[in-house]
């Protein structure tokens, strides 16, 4: 079902708008909204992370694309990023948050206080990202959210706080699921392994050749995800989504055909 409707121009007509970090896996997102007819328009930090590439990619391809530099944790900021994408492109009917939070790592045991500060910040950049877009987003509006596979399993020590963030944001997600159906707007979480940045052949490097607590989290994520055989070769293991994987199932989620895709939301 997805090969059959991603790669088509199902999104023409549609805006979207991507918030968080426009390279690797923001990118390539932005490219396969843009491809399948979407105008885009992405969010990034500072000067230095303007992803001037990405956009003349997408208009040089008879695109339409916007790069707009908002801090996510900056309610002002993201409110005018959101007023000039409806501006400058009629309406907003995606939002993809793919905010890259960023969230300490103790060394030993994690105490009240770096419990407290993973939840502030796995849910304060998506909530202010939220609150400024859903007065545009009408009936048929999708909203998916980026977040990682470790809220699903109990983590300990260094990655205890790591998972926890990302359990507010899946959390977070759940909890608007019942509310915003009654608007007609889906709200999903792709939940991709650890290393998903990375092809299936660099996770399997990175596993070999990391230190050991990271390699310890990435034998503990790969034993969650399903045995595949691998296109084209003779290898059946576990495959680590990369960067296309995760574009092309954001661009499925935001399919006008999958509107009965929404996040669980209770009996």
């Amino acid at each position: 079902m997805v090969n059959t409707m991603v790669g088509t121009q199902a999104l023409f007509g549609k805006v979207a708008l991507v918030t968080g970090k426009a390279r690797s896996r923001g990118a390539s997102v932005v490219t396969r909204l843009a491809a399948n007819g979407a105008a885009v328009a992405l969010t990034y930090g500072g000067p230095c992370e303007r992803p001037a590439g990405e956009v003349q990619a997408i208009v040089g391809a008879g695109g339409t694309a916007l790069a707009i530099q908002a801090d996510p944790s900056d309610v002002a900021a993201m409110e005018s990023a959101v007023e000039q994408a409806v501006r400058e492109l009629g309406r907003l009917d995606i939002l993809v948050n793919h905010i890259g939070m960023t969230v300490a790592r103790p060394t030993g045991t994690a105490m009240p206080k770096n419990l407290h500060h993973a939840v502030a910040v796995g849910a304060r950049e998506l909530s202010i990202a939220l609150q400024v877009s859903l007065p545009y987003l009408k009936e048929g509006g999708r909203i998916i959210n980026i977040c990682s596979i470790e809220n699903g399993f109990s983590s300990s020590g260094a990655a205890v706080t790591y998972s926890l963030a990302r359990a507010a944001v899946a959390g977070l997600s759940q909890s608007l699921a019942r509310d915003l159906c009654t608007s007609g707007i889906t709200i999903n979480t792709i939940m991709p392994s650890h290393g998903c940045r990375d092809t299936y052949a660099k996770s399997r490097d990175l596993l070999l050749n990391t230190d050991a607590k990271s390699g310890d989290l990435l034998r503990n994520t790969r034993k969650r995800i399903v045995r595949q055989h691998h296109a084209g070769t003779e290898d059946i293991g576990q495959h680590h989504a990369g960067t296309d994987d995760i574009a092309h199932l954001v661009a499925f989620l935001a399919m006008p055909g999958t509107r009965f895709f929404t996040e669980r939301s209770g009996p």
